[in-house]
């Protein structure tokens, strides 16, 4: 139950059980146009995943560091490898570094929010033009794509709270709650589809459920740090984003080259094939991302405690 590594499985079962669900009736009540634009709005929304510019994962440590007492504004002193055993070994959380550290994050997080509007605004609409025009019902297509945009901005800035859990390490307890969101989302989904929603309820459902679990999200945080993350007035330290800047554009660098890749070739193969054999490449590079999520599990569970 306090498992990190088995809660995180448990929630990347109820998303991989829910598109295993989802499929075949996907498939049963939409033409191919219609599959083809499902899994690329997924594919563009998936871009999120690099939006951060690799600030998620180092917020998480600057975090971790902070509930051991220390700071990654401070490690840049060669002072840090001279503390004594004793001034180590610190139980109690920094508040101060914890609460500029979120200051910084929630100051970035809505201008990355606000630029993917901008981003995905010109170039995921330039990639879902021609599925676009050439679905069913060109006009629900159009709504349904412009709710993919507005809630991939508001999941950006929800990753702020989730990097405010991992590094508080309780990853076990947001990934419990993940699982328990994702499954009344997918029973909610499986009832438009059943119902007739068609593409725009489904899309519709599933970002209604993305923003329930954003607020769950930002409610655990505010339990975790006995209401410090919502009454929080730190000034902005210009000293700790310039701290993790270095290490943000090389993960940045290998989280692009790594998943937008992928997620660019969704993109691509959605616009160059035709609908059927789109859809089929799309469904497979899906099915491989999940697979590398679970096996990645064992290892992204651990980093707060290696922090």
């Amino acid at each position: 139950w306090h498992s990190a590594s088995l809660m995180t499985w448990a929630a990347l079962a109820v998303r991989l059980g829910g598109f295993a669900i989802l499929l075949p009736l996907v498939l049963a009540y939409f033409s191919a146009n219609e599959v083809t634009l499902w899994l690329l709005f997924s594919a563009i929304a998936s871009f999120q995943l690099v939006a951060d510019f690799g600030f998620g994962q180092t917020f998480s440590r600057e975090i971790s560091y902070g509930f051991v007492g220390r700071s990654l504004v401070d490690s840049d002193h060669s002072s840090i490898n001279q503390l004594s055993s004793a001034e180590e070994n610190i139980s109690e959380p920094n508040w101060n570094s914890i609460q500029s550290a979120i200051a910084v994050m929630l100051w970035l997080y809505l201008r990355f929010a606000l630029l993917s509007v901008l981003f995905f605004g010109l170039f995921g609409t330039w990639a879902a033009i021609a599925p676009i025009e050439n679905s069913d019902h060109p006009n629900l297509a159009w709504i349904s794509w412009i709710i993919v945009l507005i809630s991939t901005a508001v999941s950006i800035y929800g990753t702020s709270y989730a990097s405010f859990l991992v590094g508080a390490n309780r990853i076990d307890l947001q990934k419990r709650w993940e699982a328990l969101v994702g499954c009344l989302s997918l029973l909610v989904q499986v009832m438009v589809l059943i119902a007739g929603g068609g593409l725009l309820g489904l899309v519709l459902a599933a970002q209604l459920g993305l923003i329930v679990q954003i607020l769950v999200n930002r409610s655990l945080c505010i339990r975790i740090s006995n209401g410090k993350f919502k009454n929080n007035n730190n000034y902005l330290d210009k000293r700790l984003l310039s701290a993790m800047w270095p290490a943000a554009w090389r993960t940045a660098i290998g989280s692009i080259m790594a998943m937008g890749m992928t997620r660019g070739m969704s993109i691509a193969m959605a616009n160059l094939l035709v609908a059927a054999e789109a859809a089929a490449v799309l469904l497979a590079l899906r099915i491989i991302q999940t697979i590398s999520q679970i096996s990645n599990v064992p290892f992204y569970t651990k980093i707060p405690e290696l922090n």
